[in-house]
């Protein structure tokens, strides 16, 4: 970014130019001519200060207050769209009704019968034919639909909270402009 300074003019006004001027002449809109002194002699006039270092010495740029709000809604927003991930694919892992879970179940239920030993194995049979194809009583598949409305009341959770870290983070980014080269 260049430097700008500000040449005073009998008039009172204060004309900005740059290190390419020195030594040119320029009209103030006063209609008088001056001449621009020198590069040596430029440092010694008034500078002007750019924007965005008028922004942070007066404040408008980053303080403690929006730093943490941009963390907490960084922070929320990467919690909320990592679990959002993980329910939406249980949730599609349930909404067949579980189908394809229980033929997992089965197939794992199967594979542990071959290698039993054969007494193993009658005992097993034995108990499932008395309880049935159940844990603690409750075939695992009957949980289906209850575990598709915890994931989905999850999912309506986590959008809401990405939407809280969302707005955090928008909020906190409010006001920060880049300098504008003029």
């Amino acid at each position: 970014m260049k430097a700008v300074y500000l040449l005073p003019c009998s008039c009172g006004q204060k004309v900005p130019v740059d290190a390419g001027q020195a030594g040119a002449k320029i009209a103030c809109s006063c209609g008088q001519q001056l001449n621009v002194p020198t590069f040596r002699a430029l440092r010694e006039l008034e500078q002007v200060v750019p924007v965005a270092a008028a922004a942070v010495e007066s404040g408008g740029g980053w303080n403690a207050i929006r730093g943490m709000m941009f963390s907490f809604g960084l922070l929320v927003s990467l919690v909320a769209a990592v679990c959002t991930c993980y329910h939406l694919y249980m949730f599609s892992q349930l909404l067949d009704g579980g189908e394809s879970w229980k033929q997992s179940h089965l197939q794992e239920m199967d594979l542990d019968v071959d290698y039993m030993a054969p007494a193993d194995a009658l005992a097993d049979f034995q108990s499932m034919a008395t309880k049935g194809l159940t844990i603690d009583g409750v075939p695992p598949w009957s949980h289906v639909a209850e575990l598709r409305d915890s994931s989905r009341r999850w999912l309506i959770g986590e959008l809401i909270a990405l939407a809280i870290g969302l707005v955090s983070l928008a909020a906190s980014l409010i006001g920060i402009r880049p300098a504008r080269p003029r």
